[in-house]
């Protein structure tokens, strides 16, 4: 929230008008994201295919505590294996069981040590319009 704050006091003495920013705007665009912790590391110990979704055992890195991720929706496609890393951008953090589907809040990391540039992504799809 204090980011906006900063914003405000410095354009004060400028030309511009404080009067087109508008601050409740601001305000929810902080709040949606105050929740967030940074992101959680789990490591993949077994993988569980229930044909709709997909049950994902992990283990937490550097706390103890196991997570059950249940992958639904456009997720169930992604390749999820035993042994490997995905980082989990959530609400909370600290819960045993999370749902990872098109309607959730949360977002899935697959693989989020291997870097791949925007070129990639953008190449790698197709405007079928």
């Amino acid at each position: 929230k204090q980011w906006y704050q900063r914003r405000v006091a410095i354009t004060a003495g400028d030309e511009f008008s404080d009067d087109d920013i508008d601050v409740a705007v601001l305000d929810k665009i902080a709040n949606t994201y105050e929740g967030y912790g940074r992101y959680t590391r789990v490591k993949v110990e077994a993988v569980e295919d229930c044909g709709d979704k997909k049950l994902v055992y992990c283990t937490r890195t550097g706390e103890a505590g196991q997570l059950c991720l249940k992958v639904s929706g456009e997720w169930y496609y992604s390749d999820i294996s035993p042994g490997c890393f995905v980082h989990l951008v959530c609400e909370s953090p600290a819960s045993t069981e999370m749902e990872i589907s098109n309607c959730s809040s949360s977002l899935l990391v697959i693989h989020p040590d291997i870097l791949v540039s925007p070129t990639t992504i953008s190449s790698s799809v197709r405007c079928l319009r």
